[in-house]
């Protein structure tokens, strides 16, 4: 992934599977769970990536993160 756009306003609790990268997202912070937005940014960073904090009305369908990625699919 190229770029990260994260919604700065926006709070995600939870947990990523290490096996598939599914979200299980946790009703409140816990010691169990963390903020899986912070996270994925975390992932980028150390992938080479940049990580850009907008407003969600800079992001498409009310999504919290959209990506821009260097290669296609």
């Amino acid at each position: 992934m190229q770029s990260l756009l994260v919604d700065m306003d926006r709070v995600m609790d939870g947990r990523l599977d290490e096996t598939d990268g599914r979200i299980e997202e946790a009703p409140a912070a816990g010691a169990n769970s963390y903020g899986i937005l912070d996270e994925i940014a975390r992932r980028v960073l150390l992938s080479g990536g940049e990580v850009m904090a907008v407003r969600q009305e800079d992001l498409p369908d009310e999504s919290p993160v959209a990506a821009i990625f260097r290669y296609g699919l």
